[in-house]
């Protein structure tokens, strides 16, 4: 908990030096923040191979479906209940926008 807190306030530091930044820009802005790499190991549950989105049962019970990119050369062999691990970042994207000159309508 104690290391998301400090993640979070860093991120906000980080945020408000990149808006200070950006404020007298007029397009939108984006940044990325690498954070850790993770491994996580699951199984796979489901495959949808038209839109190559594979569901897997992580180790925790916990179900995540994913997209696999066209770089993953084995889709075709990959079938349901075969083990996979994957290696990941956890990412934060930041994204200023340049203020809108008309208001968005408001609804009631």
């Amino acid at each position: 908990m104690k290391r998301l807190l400090c993640a979070g306030m860093m991120s906000m530091f980080l945020f408000s030096l990149f808006v200070g930044a950006a404020i007298a820009q007029t397009e939108s802005v984006t940044k990325t923040l690498t954070g850790e790499m993770k491994t996580i190991t699951a199984t796979i549950e489901a495959i949808e191979k038209a839109t190559r989105s594979v569901t897997l049962k992580q180790e925790n019970g916990e179900y995540v479906t994913i997209t696999a990119p066209a770089e993953v050369a084995k889709f075709d062999a990959m079938k349901v209940g075969d083990e996979v691990t994957a290696k990941y970042y956890d990412n934060i994207v930041l994204r200023l926008k340049a203020i809108s000159v008309e208001a968005p309508a408001v609804r009631k």
